[in-house]
C-alpha cells in the first residue's frame, strides 16, 4: 500500500477491500464518512461495513474476533478474545451477531470525532 498512514493501520486491508470495487459515486459516499460534517449514521455505516468482514449483513462473533485480532495482535490470548466478544454480544442482546440497527444502537454514545480526515487545500 502506498499511503504510509494506511500501511501501518491494521484495518487497512479491510478498508481496501471495501473501496476496491466501487464506482465513483459510491467512492465519494464512502469517503464522505470521514468528513467533519458527516452524520454519525454515515460513520457508523462505514464502521459496520469494516467489521462485517464476510459481508453477510451481520457482525458475528467471528467478524468481531477477526477485527479484534487485527487490532490487538498477539496482546490478547484466544480465550481473552473470545470472552471479550461474548461479553460484547451479551451486552447488546445479540447471540448470533449484531444487525446494522443493533450495531448502530451499540455505537450511539461513542465519540466518532476522531474519524475525520483533514486535507490542506494549499497542497493542491
Amino acid at each position: 500500500m502506498n499511503i504510509p498512514e494506511l500501511s501501518i493501520n491494521p484495518l487497512a486491508h479491510r478498508l481496501e477491500r471495501i473501496f476496491e470495487s466501487v464506482n465513483f459515486k459510491d467512492f465519494v459516499l464512502l469517503l464522505s464518512a470521514f468528513s467533519t460534517r458527516a452524520a454519525v449514521e454515515d460513520k457508523v455505516h462505514l464502521i459496520f461495513a469494516v467489521y462485517d468482514s464476510d459481508g453477510d449483513g451481520l457482525v458475528s462473533a467471528d467478524d468481531m474476533e477477526l477485527m479484534l485480532r487485527q487490532l490487538a495482535g498477539s496482546t490478547l490470548s484466544d480465550g481473552d478474545l473470545r470472552k471479550l466478544v461474548s461479553r460484547a454480544l451479551q451486552q447488546a442482546s445479540a447471540e448470533k451477531g449484531l444487525t446494522r440497527e443493533q450495531f448502530s444502537k451499540a455505537m450511539r454514545n461513542t465519540d466518532l470525532g476522531a474519524m475525520c480526515v483533514s486535507i490542506d487545500a494549499s497542497m493542491f
